[in-house]
């Protein structure tokens, strides 16, 4: 029976990996009606074994279409939360004064809306990266901020050790604002103004790679090595593999590394198997192999 004290009925999380699995961890100590949507491609067995061990979580893995139908036919007051979710919330839903609906955004928005949004704060060379908890609207990564927290980025750092950290940090804040959204007595503010001749206010979609997924051997060292670090998923290849043009034909980055560089002169070189390119008081070596 639902504690008359909750002010929804129904808590949907809509969700993958660590960050959805702990979030879900976490409203199951503080609500009794929770629905977890996992939005993997296909179903993840390690999140319905883990929801299956919690208490008032249902476990479940639909399509896109049966999901949202689903939420539709719920009753009464619902609380949906986006946690690294990559389906947008329908109109329909967004609109409806039944629902309340907040996502996280791996940037400091009004920065870097849409997709990927870890990667193209890497190859813009921003200073600081960050998360920002929102609720949703109709515009994507438009509405107004629950609350943001934000990390230094160093020449080390690439998107998916960025992605991981930000996930931390999400779920440090999620739980520091949880109680007052349960309560529905969370303050927002508005979005500051976007600058549109910026490129990083730019909404990006799932399809698109920085510069195309080209490394461009013109650059500097360093944006070279800030492109191969936005790329850089590890074996998840999220934006797939990067490239570069050598000699008039071009190759697959197999393999990079970054190190310094005091005594080499500056310049772009071949190396065995690959590229060598000096500069800006580093080294980058390139590995190449036929696409």
């Amino acid at each position: 029976m639902r504690n008359e004290k909750q002010k929804f009925d129904t808590i949907c999380l809509i969700g993958t990996g660590t960050l959805a699995k702990n979030c879900g961890r976490l409203l199951s100590s503080k609500h009794d009606n929770i629905r977890f949507f996992d939005a993997n491609n296909e179903e993840s067995w390690y999140l319905k074994k883990h929801c299956s061990e919690l208490k008032n979580v249902r476990y479940a893995w639909l399509e896109k279409k049966a999901l949202f139908d689903g939420i539709e036919e719920l009753q009464g007051n619902v609380l949906i939360i986006s946690a690294v979710n990559p389906y947008i919330i329908p109109a329909r839903i967004v609109d409806n004064e039944r629902y309340k609906a907040i996502n996280l955004h791996h940037s400091l928005l009004p920065l870097h809306p849409g997709r990927n949004a870890e990667a193209w704060t890497i190859y813009d060379e921003d200073e600081y990266a960050g998360i920002t908890w929102h609720i949703i609207q109709n515009k994507v990564d438009a509405g107004e901020i629950i609350t943001q927290s934000k990390t230094a980025i160093d020449g080390k750092m690439t998107s998916w050790k960025l992605f991981k950290l930000q996930n931390d940090m999400a779920f440090a804040a999620f739980e520091s604002f949880l109680d007052d959204l349960l309560d529905d007595s969370l303050q927002y503010s508005a979005q500051e103004p976007v600058n549109a001749e910026d490129e990083r206010f730019k909404l990006h979609y799932s399809y698109e790679k920085p510069n195309g997924g080209m490394l461009d051997l013109e650059w500097s060292a360093e944006k070279m090595s800030a492109f191969l670090r936005a790329m850089d998923y590890g074996p998840a290849k999220v934006l797939g593999v990067p490239a570069v043009k050598w000699k008039g034909e071009v190759f697959n980055i197999s393999r990079y590394s970054i190190g310094s560089n005091d005594t080499a002169p500056d310049g772009v070189s071949e190396t065995e198997g690959g590229v060598r390119v000096a500069g800006d008081g580093m080294e980058i070596i390139l590995r190449l192999e036929d696409r």
